[in-house]
């Protein structure tokens, strides 16, 4: 075998300096706009789901299941 005395190994060198660099790689991910323009906080919100408020006019809050209710039984 190979005289590893004194020498730092391979794997702690490769697990110091590789964590900072997913650490970052995470960072960039979570601050990146993903493409939407004018979106700050790397929030996606094509995908929305749209409020009740959105909707009907009133002050029905937004994915409550009770206005939910309400504002079926005043459509039907």
């Amino acid at each position: 075998m190979a005289d590893t005395t004194g020498r730092i190994p391979l794997w702690l060198i490769g697990t110091v300096a590789g964590i900072p660099v997913i650490g970052l790689i995470e960072l960039t991910k979570l601050t990146s706009t993903g493409g939407v323009e004018g979106n700050d906080g790397g929030v996606d919100e094509s995908n929305r789901e749209v409020g009740v408020e959105d909707e009907v006019a009133g002050d029905v809050k937004a994915n409550d299941p009770v206005a939910d209710d309400d504002v079926m039984l005043q459509l039907a």
